[in-house]
């Protein structure tokens, strides 16, 4: 989508026309997640907890993936918001990144939450000024103290018990296995979905 509507914007001045979609489709994927929460009655506890990491699958897609979804999403709205001066379409970003963080801080995901960070980081460094940086920066320390104990509780998870279980068991299970196929095609890979037929995955 990102890359359609800046090939589309290249050539046209309209930039509302083609926000409308993404907009309707980030209120309908966020509050998908958001009522799902809210139904099932389940707790910030109980979703922070690695037990929880299938939470989301009814919805067909994982907690990580919609986490990313809802990052990816942030990042176009918080940009193009910086860039209108149109008010009413401003407070309507203003309003789908609210909503958007909340559905992503439901997802507890890690990967989520730093890509989070990542975004408003490099908004502000393009922003090119120490003030905003400045000003940024102690807004995202502010929030950081802000957030429910069950989300810094699921950042801190694992730190004082070693990188595999940090990554939730990803270095012994996936990535270690998975090393011998990166160092033999390190700068092409085997290409898409090439994992499928690794030796590590043949072998179980």
């Amino acid at each position: 989508f990102a890359v359609l509507v800046g090939a589309a914007l290249a050539r046209s001045r309209h930039l509302e026309a083609f926000l409308l979609p993404m907009l309707f489709a980030v209120w309908c994927m966020g509050l998908m997640a958001i009522v799902f929460v809210y139904l099932s009655g389940a707790s910030l506890g109980e979703l922070a907890s690695n037990r929880a990491r299938g939470f989301f699958s009814p919805l067909g897609m994982h907690a990580n993936d919609l986490g990313r979804c809802y990052a990816t999403a942030y990042a176009l709205m918080l940009f193009t918001f910086a860039a209108t001066k149109d008010f009413p379409l401003r407070m309507a970003l203003l309003a789908s990144m609210g909503m958007t963080v909340i559905a992503l801080i439901l997802t507890f995901s890690r990967g989520a939450f730093l890509g989070f960070v990542v975004v408003n980081l490099l908004f502000l460094i393009s922003r090119r000024q120490i003030l905003p940086l400045l000003l940024g920066s102690i807004a995202l320390a502010g929030m950081a103290f802000m957030l429910p104990g069950a989300v810094l509780d699921r950042l801190g998870m694992g730190w004082d018990s070693g990188v595999n279980v940090i990554s939730a068991g990803r270095v012994d299970d996936i990535w270690l296995p998975l090393l011998p196929e990166v160092w033999s095609s390190p700068l092409f890979g085997h290409g898409i979905g090439a994992i499928l037929w690794s030796d590590a995955m043949r072998a179980g």
